[in-house]
């Protein structure tokens, strides 16, 4: 695999940067590389076909990098290539305040890969999910690509986090969930809880965005969040729901492709 992923690297070197509508450039080589090196065994290897760069998955489908279609936000919301996936960066700053409008980072998601790394449907999931001890509490996650023992060392971490500051495991618990074959409220997408790859911390020391006006949307705060305990899961490869300018601050969400664009 690690021979694959050179060889496929070193073909990519010769791909050359687009130019965004808004001046920014887009750097092909760096994006799959950071696709091939989170998702590593589930990608055997890349096409050129009419001009459109394909990766192919392991699973003998393949996905299509930048299908050069014209979108709007809610479109890169429903069907995003994987160029939309990581087209907004993260910002690992902590803590952060206001997002800009419509800055989702990690919202895009490409169903097809999500499928074919963590499971095509809820018994395929369920096959993947183990048991994890998360402070204190017994939880079902994705045991594929290192999600649920991400999430064993960040209860680990947090665990160790609230002796210093107990203060904080009223943000933790009770726990929100994990594993939920369901869509995402308001839509017809699949949530990252169907793969059981997020979890939901305590809703009751949380916000969400359905519930504020446009206006307390654009002027919501982040910095009441303690930014411990999201950096903790940032380390980890998860991303914060807070970090969204549609915010929903009690999820976080195993996103490895999207932390690493952030670094």
């Amino acid at each position: 695999m690690r021979l694959k992923i050179a060889l496929l690297f070193a073909v990519l070197c010769f791909t050359p940067c687009f130019a965004q509508a808004d001046g920014s450039y887009t750097d092909i080589q760096t994006d799959i590389n950071i696709i091939l090196q989170s998702y590593q065994g589930y990608i055997k290897g890349s096409e050129i076909k009419n001009d459109l760069t394909y990766l192919l998955l392991s699973n003998g489908e393949k996905l299509v990098y930048d299908d050069k279609l014209p979108k709007s936000f809610e479109e890169k919301l429903e069907n995003p290539d994987l160029k939309d996936t990581l087209s907004l960066v993260y910002p690992l700053k902590n803590p952060i305040d206001k997002m800009n409008l419509n800055d989702d980072p990690g919202r895009f998601r490409s169903l097809a890969l999500l499928k074919a790394v963590y499971g095509k449907n809820k018994k395929d999931v369920r096959t993947n999910l183990i048991r994890v001890n998360f402070c204190g509490k017994k939880l079902f996650f994705n045991k594929q690509n290192g999600a649920a023992e991400a999430l064993k060392n960040i209860g680990a971490e947090l665990l160790a986090l609230t002796k210093i500051q107990p203060q904080l495991k009223k943000y933790i618990t009770p726990l929100g969930g994990t594993f939920k074959w369901r869509n995402i409220a308001g839509t017809s997408r699949l949530s990252p809880h169907s793969f059981g790859i997020a979890i939901d911390l305590n809703p009751k020391r949380s916000a969400y965005w359905r519930g504020h006006s446009q206006t307390t949307i654009a002027e919501f705060s982040r910095l009441n969040y303690p930014p411990e305990i999201v950096a903790i899961f940032e380390k980890n490869g998860f991303i914060w729901g807070g970090k969204w300018y549609h915010f929903d601050t009690m999820h976080f969400e195993f996103r490895p492709e999207i932390i690493a664009k952030a670094r």
